[in-house]
């Protein structure tokens, strides 16, 4: 005990250009993948169960949770339909897990500490990582966790189109991600009482895993030996343990819950639904949509808040945005679909265009364009995005699109299984 204080505390006081290369010398890789560990998203009802209880045993250790009767870490953000779940499988058993948060209409967890208008204004799709866990030990947990990393950043990137990443980063582990994985602090770096660890103390991180990821990687360990460069790992080398679903279409629909098993995770096993604010059940309500959904997140009566009449999809597809007016054309990026909108965002600073009939050409795939005719009904100046009505004739490709969407969710939300009886 008194040598890991000792250590610790010399840890503290090295600075951080004699700590970097020795953090680093610690991950190096092995040019041999272990055959054995499978990775993956979570989707039956033995796999989520196994990450929840994966989570709680990694934070409940560190005392970052409290005690749990299920002994599962359940949060609320778990119950949107765009969190994916992904683990790490060795002989049938789920051995880590991290969990992957879309920015949506009910926040992200760090934004209790952290503020991201910055990071929302300058990224196409935010995300957020937590719960991050890997029961192994030496040096086998060091392996696991970079390659586990690895999958993170290419599910992040190639499935679900995310460009930015952030974290709460316990204070343990602050510089492990910032001086190995290149993470950049969201704010002074000084770590804070964070609630959704208990009250233990956490640094709000960044990484920006688009190009610039890749370059930060490429200078930093470019010209390193075979063993110790991150940047052909993370960004050039393939790994066949990784399972990717069959279309990577950057579609949003994370892991799966039959509505037997919502129910089962977040009403009969936590108290998740119960101490949602309307704002928040109204929001996870409107992307579930369907009724043997609705019937368990329940709706107020006396609720302020609309509940919509379509689904709305959170995707990420090109097009072309132009002012019917004055002819004037903008490249765009179309973040959620419904039958009977979009939500856009514009690629430079645009004024109020509320009340404006607009036509976006839309690529739905390669090859494949559709044109539709709206009006803007909304504006987010600072995110630069927008929102458009649709008019009442849409293409038939359109439907046919919305259709394809509506049926997935449908299919993979029957899928994850049964809860035992």
């Amino acid at each position: 005990m008194k040598n890991t204080k000792v250590k610790s505390l010399l840890h503290k006081l090295t600075p951080s250009f004699f700590k970097a290369p020795l953090l680093r010398s610690e991950y190096h890789i092995d040019s041999d993948f272990p055959k054995d560990l499978v990775f993956r998203k979570a989707q039956t009802y033995e796999e989520i169960q196994q990450a929840f209880k994966v989570a709680y045993l990694g934070y409940h250790g560190k005392g970052m949770v409290p005690d749990q009767p299920s002994e599962m870490q359940v949060t609320k953000f778990h119950a949107l339909p765009t969190t994916t779940i992904l683990i790490v499988k060795k002989q049938e058993k789920v051995i880590a897990t991290a969990s992957i948060i879309l920015d949506s209409s009910m926040g992200l967890p760090l934004e209790s500490c952290w503020s991201l208008t910055h990071l929302r204004e300058d990224s196409v799709r935010l995300a957020e990582v937590t719960w991050l866990t890997v029961l192994a030990e030496g040096e086998e947990r060091k392996q696991i966790l970079l390659l586990f990393c690895k999958y993170i950043y290419e599910y992040c990137l190639k499935v679900l189109g995310v460009d930015t990443v952030v974290a709460a980063v316990p204070a343990g582990a602050k510089d492990l991600f910032e001086l190995v994985f290149l993470f950049e602090n969201i704010e002074s770096g000084k770590p804070k009482k964070y609630d959704t660890y208990h009250g233990q103390k956490a640094v709000g991180q960044c990484l920006r895993i688009s190009d610039v990821a890749q370059d930060v990687f490429r200078q930093v360990y470019g010209k390193k030996p075979k063993h110790a460069d991150l940047f052909k790992f993370f960004c050039e080398s393939e790994c066949k343990n990784f399972q990717f679903p069959k279309q990577m279409n950057k579609s949003t629909l994370g892991t799966p819950y039959s509505p037997e098993l919502f129910e089962y995770f977040f009403k009969s096993q936590s108290d998740i639904l119960l101490k949602l604010t309307d704002k928040e059940r109204n929001a996870l309500s409107n992307l579930y949509f369907y009724s043997p959904y609705k019937s368990v997140i329940g709706i107020s009566q006396t609720s302020a808040y609309r509940d919509r009449h379509q689904p709305r999809f959170m995707v990420l597809c090109r097009s072309r945005f132009c002012i019917r007016a004055s002819g004037r054309m903008m490249t765009s990026t179309v973040l959620e679909v419904s039958r009977n909108g979009l939500k856009l965002r514009l690629t430079e600073p645009h004024q109020s265009y509320v009340g404006e009939e607009v036509s976006v050409s839309v690529e739905l795939s390669p090859q494949n364009n559709v044109t539709l005719r709206g009006k803007v009904v909304w504006v987010l100046p600072g995110l630069q995005q927008l929102g458009i009505e649709l008019e009442n004739m849409v293409p038939e490709r359109w439907q046919e699109f919305i259709d394809v969407l509506e049926a997935e969710l449908k299919t993979r939300t029957g899928n994850s299984g049964k809860k035992p009886a």
